[in-house]
């Protein structure tokens, strides 16, 4: 018999993030069952997810080019109760670094970012909401 080897991502890997991310637009709760199974698995799922946040981090990165910089970005997943049953909240974290900006001199830069990926069970993807506002210190 001959041994086949398998490589955790790349193009060798019998299995593709697109698969991971088909399984997850059925049942998003299996979200961390899916990291779980394997290292292989865990690579894909997070694979998938960067693929998945990217539009999102581009227009985000678009958007507020003048006031922060883009580090980088992870994903973190918590349990919460939702209509009295446990599913899962999936998160993704944009670390940015406030710019040096003489418009931000003494003053509080709040900024929020919403997009909508998956959500009652379907692909349903939303356009990005956000909201800016500047508070005098």
């Amino acid at each position: 018999m001959a041994r086949v080897r398998v490589k955790f991502g790349g193009p060798e890997c019998l299995l593709n993030s697109q698969i991971a991310m088909t399984l997850l637009s059925y049942d998003p709760s299996c979200f961390r069952k899916l990291l779980c199974l394997s290292p292989n698995w865990h690579y894909l799922v997070l694979e998938g997810m960067d693929l998945l946040f990217k539009p999102m981090e581009v227009a985000f990165t678009n958007m507020y080019y003048g006031h922060l910089l883009f580090k980088s970005s992870y994903t973190n997943s918590s349990v919460i109760l939702s209509g009295g049953r446990p599913s899962i909240r999936v998160d993704r974290i944009l670390k940015c670094e406030v710019l040096p900006n003489r418009a931000h001199l003494d003053k509080c830069l709040r900024i929020s970012y919403a997009y909508k990926v998956l959500a009652n069970n379907g692909p349903l993807e939303e356009g990005p909401s956000q909201r800016r506002r500047r508070n005098k210190a």
